[in-house]
């Protein structure tokens, strides 16, 4: 086998590992991702994954936030902490899913939509630039040198 058989078959290997490091990556940046989506996303700028803002609190809930020193600018979808708290990752063949195990998430999801966990095209940029091609590029070195 020459030199350029020899890299092909490298390269052959290496695109059959790619969703792997990729999922590697994910796994070692878990608690950054649901950060991503609870205090940025959430907490932060009241936002769905699509970047649009989350309808603002009724009057009642407002006061009630007041009373607790909590901002009532955006809808931040913190009370207790519980819910943001429950966030996790579920892993598929070839992706991740942000899901929660909260007792109230079910009704939360009902009343405010899914689009409340997962990432923005921000954040997933963000994570994909940054995180996820650092591993990637790391996998390439390793196996191609």
């Amino acid at each position: 086998m020459d030199k350029l058989d020899a890299l092909i078959a490298k390269v052959t290997e290496l695109q059959a590992s790619i969703i792997e490091t990729i999922i590697d990556a994910i796994r070692e940046n878990e608690a950054l991702i649901l950060d991503m989506n609870t205090q940025d996303q959430l907490y932060e700028k009241g936002i769905y994954r699509d970047g649009e803002k989350l309808d603002g609190y009724s009057p009642f809930t407002i006061h009630i936030k007041k009373q607790k020193g909590q901002p009532t600018n955006r809808t931040t979808l913190r009370d207790t902490g519980e819910f943001h708290e429950s966030f996790y990752i579920e892993y598929t063949g070839d992706g991740f899913e942000i899901k929660a195990s909260d007792p109230k998430t079910e009704e939360l999801k009902e009343h405010w939509g899914v689009e409340i966990m997962g990432l923005s095209d921000e954040n997933l940029d963000e994570l994909t630039k940054v995180y996820v091609a650092d591993k990637i590029n790391e996998h390439f070195r390793n196996s191609l040198l």
